[in-house]
């Protein structure tokens, strides 16, 4: 099962570049184990990803490139989001858990790319939990 896994994973990330393939419909016939795995890669390469644009913010900003309030609107804006998920709290579950649902409410979107229905699912997610702490 793990080298299935793996070769499914490895075929997902070739594709990855080509995200029309990638759709919600998709991701519903996957099975449970690669949904759990695609949830939490996800929201976990969206966070570097943040927390690295974030830095070169930074460092712009040390460098006299920009100022301060743009620098600290910016990093803001940057941070924003799902860093809710990054709490530590969050299982890989309870992430697969929000794409599920996301995408079975939003049937008027199954065939829009994955990468835009896990984004809008995460960011509504940690709106939502902003509300009802």
């Amino acid at each position: 099962m793990k080298k299935l896994m793996l070769v499914f994973l490895m075929a997902v990330a070739l594709h990855a570049g080509d995200d029309k393939g990638l759709t919600g419909q998709f991701y519903q016939n996957l099975p449970e184990t690669v949904r759990t795995g695609y949830a939490s890669g996800f929201v976990n390469g969206y966070l570097q990803g943040q927390f690295f644009a974030a830095d070169v913010i930074h460092r712009a900003s040390l460098n006299g490139n920009l100022q301060h309030t743009v620098v600290a609107k910016m990093t803001g804006d940057v941070l924003s989001g799902m860093l809710c998920l990054g709490s530590g709290t969050v299982t890989n579950g309870q992430m697969a858990a929000i794409l599920d649902k996301y995408i079975a409410d939003h049937p008027e979107s199954w065939d829009k790319p994955l990468s835009d229905l896990a984004k809008n699912a995460f960011i509504d997610a940690c709106e939502k939990r902003a509300k009802k702490p």
